[in-house]
């Protein structure tokens, strides 16, 4: 074993190196020829330049040597063992170089995202001991998932997180982790005993000390291969486990360091029972000290997890864009108005008219608290003349062409300086001071992210598309063949829309755009995806609060009118159909691209119903509207059509 690290055959610390970097790179190596290159490739081509990279040579036999020479970065440095050392030995050598603020280990299978470190070091905080990232595994096949198949569908934890840690094994990847230098130094160099298991060790040490911080988003791509020491070893992986859980054991309950000892102890007994020589010590191992039980269950648990990837799309693959994660740096408490309202108009002056008016009318927050942005899609019917003479104070955006919905509310959010947001449709009208209403629920909850009114038709009644839940394939099934009308309500899945109005509040998978008050914290720089023109991007945004754990509700104590479809009466074919698609888009961004041929064939399946129901209803009781409905059921329906044949 060598005294320390000695260069030998390596290049010395450059001498320009005075200054300490941010962060301190460790990639330790043995025989690393087959993947080392892309993983130092990884490292160059990160946008934070502010590190220095510890090579740490395992006494390597092959080309490795010549391949980081290849390189020729004054920031890496190369140190070379005279003889082979187990990892955790390995990694104390190559921390005892380092000089960064921060540790970030990179195994030479793994690969890195270009904005890994940027996106980390954006999260440096003095409370923080672990900062780390989402990882995909991905083997030679080309198979991939998530590294921490818990939470494929939900955001990595983050805080105070050791007892779940312990828990769960190591979720957290070594290689999408930055430790904090100080702090590892501090509880001192990885015990002669951990061999393979130096992140589950570090983590652990780290976590019960220090807070810990996540990018949600993916930054390191896992390589599985038959090679690797969790292949390899890994009867002495579990059984290093198994030491660390006997460590912890006082800090923890007895309960959940049984459950723990288990779920390795099984493991251990299976890696056993695959050697010739200890497949009887193996199974004693199992019946004595494993869980036969969570051994059989495994498979059911696999194939259950890979049939929800075949139906819904875990958060890393799916399509849209990036959630504004709650708990993360975006304070905009310095936001100099508490609140913008924006209003999108098209064609529709006098409905303007009357929805500013009972904004003025029905706000009791101070003039000089709010600001109201109206963006005027080409309206050419007076509008903008209109606002300029009645409403002067208003700020007004005035589109060349009809954008879409979407992209004019991004256009006022960019330039609005509320700290709340509210869309407001130019159908609508105020009433009972219900922006005031929703400002104080939504400063009552931190959590909040979006929060809808009670919106009534002309007439007062209830308007179900007020709110509802994602679009799935039960709902849309549901909604679009009727069985909502047939079903009982105990055999159906939560509704696309509301089928009754709620009496208190009530989260909900989305709420409308015609009115929906925004935190905006919660959204920070764009408000919808823009690839939608009209409808469905309410959906996808309340979706993306909610991937990002900000909560979305519904409020029944607010009330607004909303004359739906008067904004679109002028519309053409061709925008009723764009529609359609946004709800289809919706659909296909959070569901395997397996079940958009599904949505396409209920939807068309759907619109057949209508179109028979509507046309009926036209000879029998005609002049009430019912053949403009069937014949709009039929171009729907013709449309789903073309779209199920077109994949």
């Amino acid at each position: 074993m060598p005294d320390s690290l000695q260069p030998g055959q390596a290049s010395e610390r450059p001498a320009t190196a005075a200054r300490a970097p941010r962060v301190s790179i460790i990639l330790n190596v043995r025989n690393g020829e087959a993947y080392v290159r892309e993983a130092l490739e990884s490292v160059v081509a990160q946008t934070f330049g502010d590190w220095e990279l510890i090579f740490w040579d395992n006494a390597s036999t092959d080309s490795t040597p010549q391949i980081f020479d290849s390189f020729g970065d004054a920031r890496m440095c190369y140190f070379r063992s005279p003889e082979v050392v187990p990892l955790g030995h390995a990694r104390n050598f190559a921390i005892r170089e380092a000089r960064g603020e921060w540790l970030a280990f990179l195994d030479h299978d793994d690969v890195w995202l270009p904005e890994k470190l940027a996106l980390q070091m954006a999260l440096d905080d003095p409370a923080v001991g672990i900062i780390y990232g989402r990882a995909v595994s991905f083997a030679i096949s080309g198979h991939e998932r998530d590294f921490d198949r818990r939470r494929e569908y939900g955001p990595l934890p983050q805080g105070l997180v050791f007892e779940r840690l312990f828990a769960e094994s190591c979720f957290i990847a070594m290689s999408s982790a930055v430790l904090r230098r100080s702090a590892v130094v501090a509880i001192g160099e990885v015990p002669e005993w951990v061999h393979l298991i130096t992140d589950y060790y570090l983590h652990l040490e780290l976590a019960r000390r220090y807070r810990v911080r996540a990018v949600q988003r993916v930054v390191c791509r896992y390589r599985l291969h038959p090679a690797s020491l969790s292949f390899t070893q890994g009867t002495r992986v579990h059984y290093e486990a198994l030491r660390l859980i006997d460590q912890w054991a006082p800090t923890v309950s007895a309960e959940l360091v049984a459950e723990r000892r288990r779920v390795h102890s099984t493991a251990l007994a299976v890696e056993e029972m695959r050697r010739p020589g200890l497949r009887i010590s193996g199974l004693l191992r199992l019946l004595r000290e494993g869980s036969v039980f969570f051994l059989v269950t495994r498979p059911p648990v696999w194939a259950y997890r890979a049939l929800r990837r075949r139906i819904y799309r875990p958060i890393w693959t799916q399509d849209g864009l990036e959630p504004v994660w709650r708990g993360a740096p975006a304070e905009v408490d310095d936001a100099p108005l508490k609140l913008s309202v924006i209003v999108v108009n098209w064609k529709v002056r006098e409905l303007l008219r009357e929805c500013l008016t009972s904004l003025h009318d029905q706000m009791q927050l101070a003039r000089e608290d709010y600001e109201v942005i109206v963006v005027d899609n080409n309206s050419r019917d007076g509008s903008i003349e209109m606002v300029r003479a009645e409403f002067p104070e208003a700020r007004l955006i005035v589109n060349e062409e009809n954008v879409g919905f979407g992209r004019a509310n991004d256009a006022a959010f960019r330039v609005c300086h509320g700290r709340y947001v509210l869309l407001l449709n130019p159908d609508t009208v105020v009433l009972d001071n219900a922006v005031d209403r929703m400002m104080e629920i939504m400063e009552a909850r931190p959590d909040l992210g979006a929060l809808g009114c009670r919106l009534l038709n002309s007439d007062g009644s209830f308007q179900r598309w007020t709110g509802g839940n994602p679009p799935r394939v039960l709902n849309v099934a549901c909604n679009f063949l009727l069985l909502n009308r047939i079903l009982p309500e105990a055999l159906q899945p939560p509704p696309l829309y509301l089928e009754r109005e709620p009496s208190q509040d009530v989260e909900v998978g989305w709420v409308s755009g015609a009115c929906m008050l925004l935190r905006r914290a919660a959204i920070l720089t764009t408000i919808f995806d823009e690839r939608f023109f009209l409808y469905g991007e309410d959906v996808e945004l309340c979706e993306r609060l909610n991937l990002g754990e900000w909560k979305v509700v519904y409020t029944p104590h607010a009330r607004i009118i909303h004359h739906q479809g008067k904004s679109l009466e002028h519309q053409t074919v061709k925008i009723q159909h764009a529609k359609m698609r946004g709800l289809r888009t919706a659909f296909a961004m959070r569901n395997s691209p397996a079940l958009v041929p599904v949505y396409d064939f209920l939807l068309m399946v759907g619109f057949l119903i209508r179109t028979v129901i509507f046309g009926a209803a036209a000879v029998l009781r005609p002049g009430r509207g019912y053949a403009a409905r069937a014949g709009a059921s039929r171009r729907f329906m013709a449309d789903a059509f073309w779209a199920l044949l077109g994949r």
